[in-house]
């Protein structure tokens, strides 16, 4: 099951209102114990006694009489009405109103009168009221209160009136507002976030902004490009370690080939396939060190034709003597963006690895173009589809058994990383693996790229 993962914004305006639900919470408690003192009980008693005029009123039918009203609903009180005329006549109900009572109520709008007792106070409630026909009708109602025993619906409707008609719109408004605010104030670490996910190890020097930020993001966002900032100077520091050793070590392997080849017999053979696996690794070495220090500054260019031209001359005798043909194809000079000593030096890898899974009697073919790619075609077993990007990672060898060293195809990959072109290996439909190196093209002179 996915846990749903929420917002800043969302978690706090949720706190935000809750708060405020606690404190309309802590309000309604409060209400509701201010009832318990006289002067709001006997408020809390007339509220009552209004709401039972209330509804003798919405029930008045033209005769003067009360449809559907059942005092015995009212768990709280002992209730009785009556409905008077004009000159004091009950035309409905079982209350006996006083003449006095009657006199008072037809002349004002509405009155209470309380008789407090021991064991609970009696109410008197009248209310003048007018029919659709204009006769005016006297509603009296006697509310005799049990002690002990709260309106509840009156008290629920004082709690609802006091504490949450006012302070609900209040809360509603806290989160909405709340969320508005925070998301505008999170802007900023939204955009560093996006520059986050925009990092690209291979581009060193960039770091994420530091403007509009609050103090407490800003300090987070600090200690971020601390790391980048520490993390860029390591790797800078072993990549030119590992570049300085194996430039240091090509010489003392060529004095060492030299002093091989002035052996014979089968042991010094093997010695020779040693030391060319040893200087092979050392220039693989080095070629991973400079591919990953690679800097365009943008206005190199350089001719596929001529570089494929030249890597196939340079590796045709190791191809010959492996029995394996290579053949250049594709005319014309193709000019792309890129350093032609990176470039010859990936697609020597290429090459290389298409000339060692061919077997005796194939070729290996160089395509250059059209437009700004060369492929190269081996005639070898091919790729299989679920190792294919791993080949691309250091050390990773298509057959773990074979010769070379596992960093090939990783070099070739961070050198068209850095000329911001792309690497692809295809299986052919006849056989075999074809593999792409497709660049940017040189823009026409006198255009900036």
């Amino acid at each position: 099951m996915t846990r749903r993962i929420t917002t800043l914004s969302q978690r706090v305006a949720r706190r935000l209102a809750l708060a405020a639900f606690i404190a309309v919470l802590l309000q309604s408690i409060w209400a509701v114990w201010s009832y318990r003192s006289p002067d709001e009980h006997s408020e809390m008693e007339e509220d009552a006694v209004e709401w039972v005029l209330d509804a003798l009123g919405a029930r008045l039918q033209t005769d003067g009489t009360v449809d559907h009203f059942y005092p015995e609903r009212y768990n709280f009180a002992s209730i009785r009405y009556a409905v008077l005329d004009p000159a004091g006549n009950r035309l409905d109900g079982t209350l006996a109103v006083e003449p006095e009572v009657a006199r008072q109520a037809s002349r004002i709008h509405e009155m209470f009168l309380v008789d407090a007792r021991p064991g609970g106070n009696r109410w008197i409630g009248a209310r003048r009221t007018f029919q659709p026909d204009r006769q005016p009708r006297v509603i009296v109602a006697e509310v005799v209160f049990r002690r002990g025993v709260q309106p509840l619906n009156i008290l629920v409707a004082e709690v609802v009136e006091s504490a949450l008609f006012p302070t609900f719109p209040v809360i509603v408004l806290m989160y909405v507002v709340g969320v508005f605010a925070i998301r505008g104030s999170l802007l900023g670490l939204k955009r560093a976030a996006r520059e986050a996910r925009a990092l690209d190890p291979r581009r060193r020097g960039r770091r994420l902004s530091e403007e509009g930020l609050p103090a407490e993001v800003l300090s987070l966002v600090r200690a971020v490009n601390d790391g980048i900032a520490a993390l860029e100077h390591q790797l800078a520091e072993q990549q030119a370690f590992a570049g300085e050793v194996a430039h240091e070590l090509r010489t003392p392997l060529a004095i060492l080939r030299l002093e091989v080849d002035r052996l014979d017999g089968p042991v010094a053979a093997r010695l020779r396939e040693d030391v060319a696996a040893l200087s092979r690794r050392i220039d693989q070495l080095l070629a991973s060190a400079r591919a990953g220090a690679l800097r365009l500054e943008g206005g190199e260019r350089a001719d596929l034709a001529e570089i494929a031209a030249d890597v196939v001359g340079r590796y045709a005798p190791i191809a010959m003597a492996r029995k394996v043909r290579l053949a250049l194809e594709g005319e014309g000079p193709v000019a792309v963006m890129g350093d032609a000593t990176a470039i010859g030096a990936a697609l020597l890898n290429i090459v290389e690895n298409a000339a060692r899974v061919t077997p005796p009697g194939g070729t290996v073919r160089v395509q250059v173009g059209p437009g700004p790619e060369v492929a190269v075609l081996d005639e070898g077993p091919g790729i299989d589809p679920a190792v294919r990007e791993q080949l691309f990672e250091p050390y990773r060898r298509g057959d773990a058994r074979g010769p070379g060293t596992g960093l090939g195809l990783f070099i070739v990959r961070r050198t068209m990383e850095a000329h911001g072109g792309a690497v692809a290996l295809h299986n052919r439909p006849g056989g075999g693996a074809r593999a792409v190196l497709r660049f940017r093209a040189a823009l026409a002179a006198g255009k900036q790229p």
